[in-house]
């Protein structure tokens, strides 16, 4: 299940606690878990799981006034969520292969299409649980459109999505 909320929150502190918060609630919903009441374990990156759900899944992400929220029980899962704005060369690449910088450039918006691949990176490097420490060049992807997206790594997929001036990617990966 996927959940998004918009929250008027200028701290960064106040944007995890309501991303913690909408957590709080989707566990609740979704599998009846008292989120507060429940040990939390981290893999060696740093990546949260319930101790007690080994086979629940779930990532939460925030940038400025969103929030964005997965929960699974089927798959490993990941999002990000960022607002479209104009990008930096350096980063592009710096994360990006020659063929993801070329398309990024060759598009009708440039901006928006180096988001759409941020977001799906940032989510798959989540989803497997290790951040950006795998690598982001590690991931090639290639997006025919929003929901036909080809990934060099095995066993993962993705979705696309924009509200606003914000981009979503999510992952999610076969267990």
């Amino acid at each position: 299940m996927i959940y998004t909320s918009k929250y008027k929150l200028l701290k960064k502190e106040h944007q995890h606690l309501a991303a913690t918060k909408l957590l709080s609630i989707g566990l609740k919903i979704e599998e009846n878990i008292d989120y507060f009441n429940e040990p939390i374990i981290v893999n060696d990156f740093g990546k949260p799981r319930l101790k007690n759900y080994p086979a629940i899944y779930y990532n939460i992400s925030h940038c400025k006034d969103y929030i964005a929220l997965i929960i699974s029980r089927k798959y490993q899962v990941g999002i990000d969520v960022e607002e479209i704005k104009n990008f930096t060369p350096y980063v592009a690449r710096k994360v990006f292969t020659l063929k993801e910088i070329d398309r990024i450039y060759s598009s009708k918006c440039p901006n928006t299409e180096f988001f759409k691949y941020w977001t799906l990176k940032e989510s798959f490097t989540k989803a497997i649980g290790k951040g950006i420490a795998f690598g982001m060049k590690n991931i090639e992807l290639n997006i025919i459109n929003d929901s036909n997206i080809i990934c060099n790594q095995e066993k993962c997929k993705f979705i696309l999505l924009q509200e606003d001036k914000y981009q979503i990617g999510i992952c999610y990966r076969e267990v």
